[in-house]
């Protein structure tokens, strides 16, 4: 186990005889069982043809936040064609769908087909006109880096698995467990 000055735990490391891997620690945690019963529960061909793979891809995007218990409802937003700024003004960061008031509700409220995509930045939406949750998702990771801006604090776990997933770098232990 490793601290810093502050006696705050920046490390852990787990050994056994024959010392454990970082990949057989994630393949028996909660986390990544869980992500198999997804993945078995999006493998049914009742699934396949119900959506396409960008559906299930966006689909799963909004569900990283649960299972990393990070609060999305400050990150995705919605609102209407017609409706004004008011329903996203307040966000830092995040993704905005924009819905047809012609869709139907229980569609409306899985955000897969939305009339236009867009990414807020400080109350503002700065790209808009996106294909989708996934093309709006990586734009917004490449303006992260390019504009040198932290996490949202409500999503920080889920930014932070994506991170290090595309890395493929080590996962932190918060997110392992």
């Amino acid at each position: 186990m490793i601290g810093d000055s502050t006696c705050l735990i920046t490390n852990v490391e787990v050994k056994s005889p024959g010392s454990v891997h970082n990949s057989r620690i994630f393949r028996e945690s909660t986390l990544c069982h869980s992500f198999e019963q997804v993945c078995d529960v999006l493998s049914t061909p009742s699934i396949h043809q119900a959506f396409d793979q960008t559906d299930i891809r966006c689909l799963v995007l909004r569900g990283l936040p649960v299972i990393f218990g990070d609060d999305p409802s400050d990150f995705f937003k919605a609102c209407f064609d017609v409706d004004d700024e008011d329903s996203y003004s307040h966000v830092p960061v995040g993704i905005l769908c924009r819905e047809q008031e012609n869709v139907a509700q229980h569609l409306q409220s899985l955000h897969l087909n939305p009339s236009s995509v867009g990414i807020i930045l400080e109350g503002k939406v700065v790209m808009d006109k996106l294909e989708n949750l996934l093309q709006a998702m990586c734009l917004l990771f490449g303006l992260t880096y390019a504009l040198h801006l932290n996490y949202p604090k409500c999503m920080k776990n889920t930014f932070n698995f994506i991170q290090q997933s595309v890395s493929k770098s080590e996962l932190k232990p918060k997110i392992q467990s």
